[in-house]
């Protein structure tokens, strides 16, 4: 028989926690309750910074005592600007892209709520890209407590070229927005917008890809008819959103849609003349192979072929993508490409290991329109030869494994 007096006690002690913890957040200096439901808070450093860009200081004065090393098989954690602080981990989970903005790369993904499942979206940034360079600068934290848990995830922040406001997009059409800076209020855009498509069930995992002015979302569904999402009933939506990066584009607002059983965390990257989509293999929490389409046009991808993203060393039954999920690609500056993939030690510890880290950030070199990946346990993206084909041996894939052979593919003839 169930003790109602007991489950009203239990909600109201959690209530009463949540907003103590909301209270808290508030008096530490997040800069209060902003737009439609949102705390946004201040700059990690406890002062309100400037919401303009150009105010930073310069890159090259930070550059200097940062690292451009990126260390993989390891946890990153938040570098430490105030003497005797913790470390603390970088909370940038579930599909979290990083995105160039003037002086800065900023890096916006999904923590949590500390005690809770609640999502919370975290904004970090760095000047070089190292591993250890990453500095938080501050969180959003939607204030509607009964959201679902799993809102604000696969989040991505673009500055709109003509208005200069600034986008954080996440999955599922939860959109925020700020006119005032990356370390301004972001408001939540709500009601969000409708589902253009007739598809039932939410949104899964998504990106999001620009254009000038143009700003497309690239979203893995499945049809949830019957109430339950099954692998092979997947499709590729890519949609356009109006001119303001608020909702939908009025007239065309899916560009295409196609049938791609198996596949989730698509991402979308131009190099030369080809559009390059890929994706991730379903499954689950654990590690899996990367495919990819390539076509001249964004439509054409519907029609173009699927071929496997090649991995030095090669994929193994034990080792897949590096011992990751892909997530997304940045190119850094001409030419230098990274491939990064996710852990996910804190949703399934039977499969990863905490201290081999959450993320892994890897070359990538376009081999005649052919993405290959090199692993390296830690490599320095400004000298690292793109060119060299040279990569290391695996010895786990972030859960303990025996070493994989090392150049088996040293033979491989770079094609110009």
């Amino acid at each position: 028989m169930v003790n109602v007096k007991s489950m009203k006690i239990s909600v109201f002690s959690r209530l009463i926690s949540i907003a103590a913890l909301v209270f808290l957040v508030h008096f530490l200096g997040t800069g209060g309750l902003s737009g439609a439901g949102v705390v946004s808070s201040t700059s990690s450093t406890g002062q309100q910074a400037s919401s303009h860009d150009s105010t930073y200081p310069p890159a090259h004065t930070v550059a200097s005592s940062a690292s451009y090393n990126i260390v993989n098989d390891e946890q990153w954690y938040v570098k430490v600007t105030t003497p005797k602080k913790n470390d603390k981990e970088i909370e940038a989970n579930y599909g979290g892209k990083i995105t160039h903005l003037g002086q800065y790369w900023y890096w916006v993904g999904t923590g949590h709520m500390e005690g809770t499942a609640l999502d919370v979206v975290n904004i970090y940034k760095s000047a070089t890209l190292g591993s250890d360079s990453w500095e938080y600068v501050h969180c959003i934290v939607p204030t509607n407590f009964l959201q679902n848990s799993r809102s604000f995830r696969h989040c991505q922040i673009n500055q709109h070229p003509t208005l200069k406001s600034h986008h954080i997009l996440c999955r599922n059409r939860n959109y925020f927005i700020s006119e005032n800076g990356i370390i301004g209020n972001f408001r939540y855009l709500s009601p969000k917008p409708k589902d253009p498509s007739p598809l039932a069930g939410n949104f899964g995992d998504t990106s999001f890809f620009s254009q000038g002015d143009r700003m497309y979302e690239v979203v893995s569904r499945c049809d949830k008819s019957s109430g339950k999402c099954e692998v092979e009933s997947r499709f590729l939506f890519i949609y356009l959103l109006n001119d303001e990066w608020t909702d939908y584009h009025s007239t065309r607002p899916i560009v295409i849609s196609f049938s791609w059983p198996r596949r989730e965390a698509p991402f979308i990257a131009k190099h030369g003349e080809w559009f390059f989509l890929l994706a991730s293999e379903t499954d689950g929490w654990r590690q899996s192979r990367t495919w990819y389409r390539r076509a001249k046009s964004l439509q054409a991808l519907a029609n173009s072929t699927e071929n496997e993203v090649v991995m030095h060393p090669r994929n193994t039954l034990s080792i897949k993508s590096m011992g990751s999920q892909f997530r997304f690609l940045i190119e850094i500056v001409p030419g230098k490409w990274v491939f990064a993939g996710d852990r996910y030690p804190a949703d399934d510890k039977d499969h990863w290991d905490p201290k081999y880290g959450a993320h892994v950030m890897t070359p990538l070199q376009f081999v005649s329109n052919v993405p290959h990946v090199y692993w390296k346990k830690q490599f320095n993206w400004v000298t690292y030869n793109y060119s060299s084909a040279d990569y290391d041996a695996h010895y786990h894939g972030g859960h303990g494994h025996s070493p994989s052979p090392p150049f088996e593919n040293h033979d491989l003839k770079i094609m110009r």
